[in-house]
């Protein structure tokens, strides 16, 4: 056997492990953001209101910086931003949470003047990334039973 092609594939050997290791770091490196939607309620000034809450979660290794509120986007291509107190939005370093929220009376006004559906959630990063939750099929509805109804939710 010849030294010089045992050298030759030793080393195509290492340079593919490098190239593997290489990308696999970049995969989990990178920022991630992670978009949850859940209804809940906020108690302890007065009388306990029902909200819709928004998160993003950085699952990433990379802080991301949220460049704004969460929006709904509808069926009908209109979006509903969910503004707060908290503009501008924070760094997130990794794990770490951002949340929004809306009354649940005020999104069923706003789903009214819009006549849509949500179909989706979506946060932006200052990047310009997108990282956008898509409802899954009739997983609106469980949230619309509250948000329909007149009464406050259970």
């Amino acid at each position: 056997m010849d030294w010089q092609n045992v050298f030759n594939v030793i080393f195509a050997l290492i340079a593919i492990y490098a190239a593997c290791l290489s990308t696999f770091n970049y995969l989990r490196d990178k920022a991630a953001i992670k978009v949850k939607v859940h209804l809940g309620l906020i108690v302890g000034q007065g009388i306990p209101e029902h909200r819709l809450f928004f998160k993003a979660i950085n699952v990433g290794r990379r802080p991301v910086i949220i460049s704004g509120p969460p929006s709904l986007i509808l069926d009908n291509e209109y979006h509903i931003a969910i503004f707060s107190s908290k503009i501008p939005a924070p760094k997130l370093e990794e794990g770490e949470v951002y949340e929004e929220w809306i009354e649940l009376g005020e999104l069923r006004e706003a789903l009214v003047k819009s006549g849509g559906i949500p179909k989706a959630v979506r946060f932006r990063d200052t990047v310009g990334r997108e990282h956008i939750y898509r409802f899954k099929r009739n997983e609106w509805s469980k949230f619309a039973v509250h948000i329909d109804s007149k009464e406050k939710a259970p």
